[in-house]
């Protein structure tokens, strides 16, 4: 396990350079997500949907932030922008069933 100045020292780099870089603070998130920083992920995540709102594995992504402190209704509605903004990528509509699942709605996942 990573700690987080440990991951925010790898991105320090791109950051200092190309502090716009969305892929990079996609990138963020993730690492600080898998170590369980989840308030500074949604802090990463969040930025790099604000650089790039039309990007859906952002929105999935971020997903991932809102399931992990149970805020069940913010995943949902990313995911159901993500499957808006690209139908075709399937773990999008996987967790979105999850989601459902987990709210006790799995009817509406057909």
């Amino acid at each position: 396990m990573m700690s987080l100045k440990q991951i925010e020292t790898l991105y320090a780099g791109i950051r200092h350079n190309d502090p716009a870089n969305a892929p990079a603070l996609n990138d963020l998130g993730l690492m600080a997500l898998e170590n369980g920083f989840t308030a500074q992920a949604r802090k990463y995540l969040s930025q790099a949907l604000d650089l790039v709102p039309d990007n859906p594995v952002f929105r999935i992504n971020i997903s991932q932030v809102y399931r992990a402190e149970n805020r069940l209704d913010q995943a949902r509605a990313q995911l159901e922008k993500a499957v808006a903004l690209n139908p075709d990528i399937k773990e999008a509509h996987a967790n979105l069933g999850d989601i459902l699942m987990l709210q006790g709605t799995p009817d509406q996942a057909l």
